[in-house]
């Protein structure tokens, strides 16, 4: 069940050109977060904090000035738990949000922040139901990593106890085409004769990729390159099952030689995957030294992300200058000061970074507030912060954070409780 709602202000322009001159407006970007604060389902709020940065900035109050703690706008866009699960996967896509049930047979929501439009493509890919590990938007698609079920053997042979149960993952692209098949939606109006529609749907050809994703093998970190076309992503080694010994280590028992040697082959490092040619390519067994997302910024040059493993502070490090390998990673420059201007006691945290351009960054935090036990549920227990920068390098050549402010403060609830759901935050 998906529920759209026309609050007037919160629908986005849908011509973007001046009346006078014809001319393309600029479009005025926003924070777009999507929460679990409604009892049956997510909900996509759309903040305008250029507009708070614009009030202090007039008023000269700078860091100084401490917003009051308020309710979330209304939302455009809600979809519900019972069309969706509480578990779904959400990611961005150009000005699309991106929301993939958890359950069988599911649907992918596609909600168009340029249009308000919603459209849904069934069906999902079985494979991204319940092993969804990460996703990349490249160009006009979306990659989604996926690791396949484990404990079957490959051949439909012998036990599921037997021989090495960590099979490699699968990547699933989601892009608009112009020939599709029938069970995907809509996401232009295709109802004109002579008019080509487009139309996103997965592609049902899945791309093996080189590594595993099991036995705690973890995406660790993810970036895409500045040219567009080719993504990084750092994948910790895999164990073998009932043992301590690591892929690339010393040898693993209960393994042939031929299996041994294609599992410390693909024992996990650094890879890359060019969206052009559909070629992978092992970099090396380093691992990007930021956590999760890295984000490129053109003024620094350079890749910009959570220091690992405290999310309090960022850092950044160049990108990798041979897409066809290099002994050594990438140097991380670490800024000493702490991103945050929220202190909380409460170690459930979520901090998402957000990259706005222009050397400009923001940090959306979701805390428990201080004094509350049980806080999942009704009773307005959780508490929203934005917090805005610049990342800049020193004299030195140093990493530095200048203009820091917090932006916005909201209370709200949240009810996904054990679905491992994270808020996220995109700006666009």
């Amino acid at each position: 069940m998906v529920k759209a709602y026309d609050s007037g202000k919160n629908m986005p322009e849908t011509d973007h050109r001046c009346s006078q001159c014809g001319r393309p407006h600029r479009l005025r970007k926003h924070l777009y977060v999507v929460v679990d604060d409604w009892s049956a389902g997510f909900s996509v709020h759309k903040l305008d904090i250029q507009d708070e940065i614009d009030k202090d900035e007039k008023a000269k109050l700078g860091t100084l000035r401490k917003p009051k703690i308020q309710r979330l706008p209304p939302s455009p866009v809600r979809i519900a738990f019972s069309g969706i699960g509480a578990g779904a996967r959400i990611a961005a896509m150009g000005r699309k949000i991106i929301a993939c049930t958890e359950g069988e047979h599911g649907l992918t929501v596609v909600y168009d922040t340029d249009t308000a439009g919603l459209a849904m493509v069934r069906y999902s890919p079985d494979a991204l139901h319940y092993h969804w590990e990460q996703a990349m938007a490249a160009g006009d698609a979306l990659y989604a990593i996926v690791s396949k079920p484990t404990g079957t053997p490959s051949d439909g042979s012998g036990s599921a106890d037997s021989g090495l149960h960590c099979s490699q993952g699968e990547m699933f692209s989601f892009e608009e085409v112009t020939e599709y098949p029938e069970e995907a939606f809509c996401l232009d109006d295709v109802y004109d004769d002579n008019r080509v529609g487009k139309k996103c749907t997965w592609r049902t050809d899945p791309l093996e990729v080189p590594f595993y994703l099991c036995h705690g093998a973890i995406i660790r970190s993810y970036a895409m390159h500045p040219g567009g076309n080719r993504f990084y992503v750092s994948v910790t080694p895999a164990e073998h099952r009932g043992s301590n010994a690591r892929y690339y280590g010393d040898d693993i028992p209960d393994l042939t030689e031929a299996e041994e040697n294609a599992a410390k082959a693909k024992a996990g490092g650094t890879f890359t995957y060019h969206t052009k040619t559909r070629e992978w390519t092992h970099l090396g067994t380093w691992m990007l030294p930021f956590a999760g997302q890295g984000y490129y910024d053109p003024e620094l040059d350079a890749w910009v992300g959570f220091d690992m493993p405290y999310h309090g502070k960022i850092g950044c490090c160049d990108i990798p200058s041979r897409p066809w390998g290099s002994p050594e990673p990438p140097i991380w420059k670490l800024c000493n000061k702490d991103i945050s201007l929220v202190k909380s006691s409460v170690l459930d945290n979520t901090n998402v970074l957000v990259r706005m351009g222009s050397g400009r960054f923001c940090l959306v935090q979701s805390m428990p507030r201080d004094g509350v036990d049980d806080y999942w549920g009704d009773g307005d227990k959780f508490e929203l912060h934005v917090t805005t920068f610049r990342a800049r390098y020193g004299k030195k050549g140093e990493l530095t954070i200048t203009d820091s402010r917090l932006v916005s403060s909201y209370v709200l609830s949240r009810y996904a409780t054990y679905e491992n759901f994270t808020i996220q935050a995109f700006w666009m």
